[in-house]
C-alpha cells in the first residue's frame, strides 16, 4: 500500500522535467483522475492502518498498567503463593491447580500453567517475567502483616 501511495504521489506531484525525462509526461496527464483516487484510497488505507497500530500499543501499555496495578492489590494468601517465587529465585513452582489463590492469579496473567503433570495432582504454574521482574524490584508487595496466620496453600 505505500507502493501505491508513492507511486500515485509522485505521478501526481513529481515536476513535468523529471516526467518528461522518464517518457511518462502523457501517460500521467491522461490518467492523472485515477492517479488522484489511488492517492486517495492509499492514504486513507496507511491511514487507518496507523490508528490501528497506535491503539494497539495504547491497549497493551493499558493492560500491563492495569496487571502491575493488580499486584499492589493482593491478598495475603496471593501475597504468600508470589513470594514462594521470590525467595527461591525460581520462575517455577507445583501447585494444586484447583486452588482458587492460583487460578486467580493464572486468569489474571501473574502466573500460567505450564501443561506439565507433576505427582499428586500438583502441576508446575509459572510466575510470568514481567511479575518476576517488577516484584523483585518492589518486595514490599509481598510483605504478609504478622498477625494473619499462615496456612499452606498447597
Amino acid at each position: 500500500m505505500a507502493a501505491s501511495f508513492l507511486i500515485s504521489l509522485f505521478m501526481l506531484f513529481a515536476p513535468h522535467w523529471a516526467m518528461h525525462t522518464i517518457g511518462l509526461d502523457d501517460f500521467a496527464a491522461g490518467h492523472r483522475v485515477l492517479f488522484g483516487m489511488g492517492l486517495v484510497v492509499s492514504c486513507g488505507v496507511l491511514l487507518v492502518y496507523a490508528v490501528q497500530w497506535a491503539w494497539g500499543r495504547y491497549e497493551a501499555a493499558a493492560s500491563a498498567n492495569q496487571k502491575v496495578a493488580r499486584l499492589h492489590q493482593l491478598t495475603n494468601d496471593e501475597k504468600r503463593v508470589l513470594s514462594d517465587y521470590i525467595t527461591s529465585q525460581n520462575r517455577i513452582a507445583h501447585w494444586m491447580v484447583f486452588t482458587g489463590t492460583v487460578t486467580l492469579l493464572i486468569s489474571e496473567g501473574v502466573l500460567r500453567d505450564t501443561g506439565g503433570e507433576a505427582a499428586y495432582g500438583s502441576r508446575p504454574i509459572a510466575i510470568e517475567e514481567w511479575a518476576f521482574q517488577y516484584l523483585l524490584k518492589h518486595p514490599e508487595l509481598l510483605e504478609v502483616p504478622p498477625a494473619t496466620q499462615q496456612n499452606d496453600i498447597r
